[in-house]
């Protein structure tokens, strides 16, 4: 009887240790597996040690290249904007509300994902009375939205012929700040690409 009990407490010892072997190795395996995933960085073994693989790069730039126009109804932009990678530089004129202008300004700036951060820049022109200096800087967002085109006359009857239609229109908005005419400015611009 008591040869019987030992025989079976082994047993039990021997189910017990198999299975924690067998989830001791799942552990391992898991634990390997998120560490290998988890860096981001794909490791290669080659003959000569390991190297490391760079993950995928980040998609490039959108482009803000073309000409843009608006501003808030006091300030009123007009830029022509080539783009080269994330570097943004271009030509800019800036009419204002009491009936000023800066030309031959210069506007240069960065494009980092959807935000575009810029720096523009007006000399003094002639005459003074008409011609001012400018200076602003600001991060614009770039959005797509959907414009309503309505449809063109002649009408049938009076009637559309067909509904207005919409169209996307590429804007960018957002604060600006800096000087005109030697006075501080700011505001919330909005300009879309023509």
């Amino acid at each position: 009887m008591r040869e019987v009990a030992t025989k079976e407490v082994g047993r039990a010892r021997l189910g017990r240790t198999a299975l924690g072997c067998l989830f001791f190795g799942v552990a391992t395996v898991l634990v390997l597996a998120e560490w290998g995933c988890g860096s981001g960085v794909a490791s290669v073994v080659g003959p000569e040690g390991a190297q490391t693989v760079p993950s995928p790069s980040t998609p490039t730039a959108v482009s803000v290249a073309g000409t843009w126009r608006g501003g808030d109804g006091t300030l009123y932009l007009s830029w022509q904007l080539t783009q080269e990678g994330e570097s943004v530089n271009g030509s800019s004129q800036v009419n204002g509300d009491g009936g000023w202008s800066a030309r031959e300004g210069r506007v240069v700036g960065k494009i980092r994902g959807s935000s575009f951060s810029f720096n523009e820049t007006h000399p003094l022109g002639s005459p003074p009375p008409a011609s001012c200096s400018a200076e602003l800087e600001g991060t614009l967002e770039l959005h797509e939205i959907a414009r309503v085109v309505p449809p063109r006359p002649p009408y049938p009857s009076g009637y559309p012929i067909n509904p207005p239609s919409t169209e996307p229109k590429t804007i960018l908005s957002g604060f600006v700040k800096g000087s005109a005419c030697g006075k501080p400015w700011s505001g919330m611009i909005t300009l879309s690409r023509n």
